[in-house]
């Protein structure tokens, strides 16, 4: 397999990850989503704006993987947003909360970074032979 298609793969994978996070993020019953502690009160404007920014980004991963050759820099763009994530959500973790599900969610975000950035540097370095 090249990695131009594994790129595009791990791109969708990406964004059907994200797009998933923020619906349920947003659909999901309060009474349930406290149960994996998340959100401290009954309060939803803040769980619902994370779960609308999870599926803007969703849309931005799936921008870069339907044409990977014009969207590079949405690919650059998406390997920084995971490792954005990745930093706050181990940040969070040690200084905040140590909760089982943001540490997880930090490897997630920590493994969908290398992937991309590794199938990324892989796809550039064919295109420059």
């Amino acid at each position: 397999m090249s990695f131009k298609k594994l790129l595009t793969i791990i791109l969708w994978l990406t964004t059907l990850h994200s797009f998933g996070v923020g619906l349920g993020m947003i659909v999901f019953p309060t009474d349930w989503i406290a149960y994996f502690k998340i959100v401290p009160s009954e309060h939803r404007f803040f769980i619902t704006q994370g779960g609308i920014f999870h599926i803007v980004m969703a849309f931005a991963y799936g921008i870069a993987a339907s044409n990977i050759e014009s969207n590079s820099i949405l690919i650059r763009y998406s390997i920084l947003v995971k490792f954005c994530a990745t930093i706050f959500l181990f940040s969070y973790f040690l200084f905040v909360n140590p909760f089982f599900l943001v540490l997880f969610s930090g490897i997630v975000d920590f493994g969908m970074g290398i992937a991309l950035m590794f199938t990324y540097n892989k796809y550039n370095s064919q295109l420059n032979k």
